[in-house]
Parts: structure tokens; sequence; C-alpha cells
């Protein structure tokens, strides 16, 4: 069998040339779609596709090591990309309206990924048939690369815009939001909900005794207990200060306030332990329900009269 390289004429080449000297078509298309590389494709023997050197160059191969098969580009890309490339070659095939076009991914001979646009256009006889296919391909590598960067970006502002930046914990802003989501769910469903609003008695003193650094790092474990304490449902976030507030989904008041005893009793077996001290934690929970006939001003009103009630009584 005769095989083709690139220190002689390719017929598929030699075909190209004198298909843009005779169908200005085929002239637009390569000018317009291709930058990195252009490949044509024998669908008659489709083992055979010239591919141009700068294709190859794009992943690190050595043009002169290759033979104008259609198996070798196959053999690195990635396989779901493959998959895709071909159901769109064969509905442009049925189709000359259906674009091939895609954007695929190519392992380089480096082990980095290499994004690829992968465009073609049918070349047909005179009854219609494919007998050809001419391709061009971009190298979008830099961009995909900048999109993921800028995602990375705009997730991380997302985080900060949500999260204290202290605990970790969801901040005010998106637990005010989420309680207004949580009343419509609660209208909707007829289903209350509860909240927890807690605060840790005498927390000055810690930071008076013990600093503020020493305080931080208490409201950072009390963000972690009270995570480890509530259901997967359940949203804790800090409320400001030292206060805390949770909000449970599909919770009554009397199993709020069960919750509340527990998580009490977690607590004074919990201490924050720094170095060879134990510093105690003291909560005092305010709990109130939702049940789709108030605001939910009410709402943190009744949990804040509630929680300064428990607090009187230490």
């Amino acid at each position: 069998m005769e095989e083709w390289c690139y220190m002689s004429e390719n017929y598929l080449k030699k075909e190209l040339h004198e298909l843009i000297q005779i169908d200005s078509t085929i002239f637009e298309f390569i000018q317009e779609g291709s930058l990195d590389g252009i490949w044509y494709w024998d669908l008659k023997n489709p083992e055979n596709e010239y591919m141009s050197e700068k294709f190859w160059e794009l992943f690190g191969i050595n043009p002169t090591t290759k033979k104008h098969k259609a198996s070798e580009w196959q053999d690195i890309i990635f396989e779901e990309d493959l998959k895709t490339a071909i159901e769109n070659f064969q509905k442009h095939l049925e189709d000359p309206n259906h674009p091939y076009d895609q954007m695929v991914r190519y392992r380089h001979t480096d082990g980095s990924t290499i994004w690829v646009r992968c465009r073609g256009i049918a070349i047909r006889d005179e009854n219609g048939v494919p007998i050809r296919m001419l391709g061009a391909h971009n190298d979008f590598t830099q961009q995909k690369k900048l999109e993921a960067e800028l995602t990375r970006i705009n997730q991380a502002l997302q985080k900060q815009t949500i999260t204290d930046h202290l605990t970790g914990l969801y901040n005010r802003y998106f637990i005010d939001k989420l309680l207004l989501v949580e009343k419509e769910r609660t209208i909707r469903n007829k289903s209350p909900f509860s909240i927890l609003l807690l605060d840790m008695n005498k927390f000055k003193l810690i930071n008076d005794n013990f600093g503020h650094l020493t305080g931080d790092q208490v409201l950072i474990h009390i963000g972690k207990v009270l995570r480890k304490s509530v259901r997967k449902q359940d949203t804790v976030s800090r409320w400001g200060g030292d206060e805390f507030l949770i909000l449970l989904p599909d919770t009554p008041l009397s199993n709020s306030k069960v919750l509340s005893e527990k998580i009490k009793e977690i607590f004074k077996n919990n201490p924050y332990k720094e170095k060879n001290r134990m510093i105690p934690i003291s909560i005092s929970i305010g709990c109130s329900e939702y049940d789709g006939t108030k605001s939910i001003d009410n709402l943190l009103v009744e949990a804040d009269k509630a929680l300064y009630k428990e607090k009187e009584k230490r």
C-alpha cells in the first residue's frame, strides 16, 4: 500500500490547490476559517486525509513523522470530543445546512490540553454526494484558559459577596435573601420553617481577657460546631458580631426548641482549646417559627426577644 509523507507531493494537497482555483467558495472558506491549519479528507478512501504542517505543530508534533492518515489525529483527540465531531460530521453529510463546527480538545506532547475550534465543509459531486471534506482549525487554548480564570475570579467574588470572611459561614446578606425564598416556599407548601438566633454569653470578656485574635478563633470554632450540629438542609450563618442565625426548613417551633437545647449541650462539651487552656462556651438561643401569616421582620423580632429573654436568666 502506497504511503504519503511530507517529503512528497500529497494527492489531496495537490487536488486542493486545483480546487481553490476553480471554486471561489473554497477559497473563501479557507480565508475565513483557517488560522491554525487546514485539512482535506478523501471520503471515498477515508483513511487518507491531508493535514497541513501547522496543524501538527500545534500539538508539538513534527509533521514529517506523519503519513496523512485520519487515524493519526483521532489518536490524540479526546474520546468524547471525537464522538461529538463524528456525530456532527454525519449530520453535515446528510444535510449541508447542518454546520460542521465544534470545539474539541487534543493532547499536546507535553501532556497539556489544546482547545481547537474545528470547522468543515463537504465537497460534493454533481449528484450531491459528499466526496471530500475540507476543514480548518483555530487554536482557542488561550481563550479557554482566560475563560477558566475569569470563571474562577467570578466565583471567588460571588463567594465573598455571600460569605463571612472570618468564619466561612454565609453572611447576613445571603441569609436575608434565603429567608425570603423560604417564606415563599412555606406559603406555597404550607410547611412552616423556624429560625434559631444564637448569641455567645459574655463574649466581650474573652476579647478583654485573651485578646481579639483569640475572640476571632472562638467565633470560628462556634461556626464549625454549629455546622456539625445541624442537618444538611439547614443553613448556618453569621448574623453579626457574636450572633449566628440558623434557618431550619420544614421545622415547627417545637422541633427547633429541641434542637436549641441540643446545641447548648453540645457547646458545654466542646470548649475552645488554645495551647494549654480551654475557654468554655455558653450559648443563648432564641427560637421562632414562620407559618406563612407574618412578615420576616416579625419573625426576626420574635427570635430576638426570645434570645434576650433567655440571656436575662444568666
